[in-house]
């Protein structure tokens, strides 16, 4: 489970590297749970030694997940070979069998890219509120009954203590959002919100918060000092 596809690069492809040592060994299976994106899944693939199997299965969750064994996993490749290691991938969590090699990480960007999305558009609604003269109190309960309810509720503490505690931090989710926006771009879908979020998001890394949770967004998008502004 490695940062980036440079990091998976460096770690499979290297003269020392993981298929460099597969390659004198006997069957084996590389189970790859990065969020790379297909195409670095693909390139792994097709450097795979013969008699080596390989399943990409990118997960869904945070440390608390890992921990209680409640992540859920996205899997892509052969269905037998999935069926042999589902023990292993039960101790983590719920393996969901997506479909071939690369499916897998197709289905961690889709899910992350409403993730991403939904803590922007909550952003969003609640800097309008504040400039239409909204107390964040009145919009907390005006939303409260609205598709961003939930998301409110969770993240409430947060916004108002301007304060974000790192689970996922907002620097890794510009990188999933630029694999995200590269997926739109390669496949010819039309993602101009996704396109718009990244933007938000690499904007609060570059005022200081990319060592924050990814909610940090929030804070950015609300104009709320970043933690390199504060006393």
């Amino acid at each position: 489970m490695l940062a980036d596809p440079e990091a998976l690069i460096a770690v499979t492809e290297a003269d020392h590297g993981l298929l460099a040592g597969l390659a004198a060994s006997g069957h084996r299976t590389i189970i790859e749970m990065s969020t790379v994106g297909q195409a670095a899944i693909i390139r792994l693939a097709a450097l795979v030694p013969a008699g080596t199997d390989l399943l990409d299965a990118p997960v869904y969750g945070t440390g608390e997940a890992v921990e209680s064994g409640t992540l859920r996993i996205f899997v892509g490749g052969a269905p037998e070979v999935l069926a042999r290691h589902l023990s292993l991938l039960r101790d983590l969590g719920e393996p969901i069998h997506i479909g071939p090699i690369g499916s897998g990480a197709n289905a961690k960007l889709v899910v992350n890219a409403a993730l991403f999305g939904t803590a922007a558009l909550l952003g969003e609604v609640l800097a309008l509120a504040e400039r239409l003269g909204l107390t964040l109190d009145a919009a907390y309960e005006v939303l409260a009954t609205s598709p961003l309810g939930a998301q409110v509720e969770r993240r409430r503490p947060s916004i108002d203590l301007n304060r974000y505690e790192t689970r996922f931090p907002l620097a890794m989710a510009v990188k999933d959002l630029s694999l995200i926006t590269e997926a739109g771009r390669t496949s010819g879908a039309e993602i101009p919100v996704l396109n718009v979020t990244a933007g938000q998001f690499r904007k609060a890394v570059e005022q200081g918060w990319g060592d924050s949770d990814y909610t940090a967004v929030l804070g950015s998008i609300l104009g709320r000092p970043a933690p390199s502004e504060r006393p």
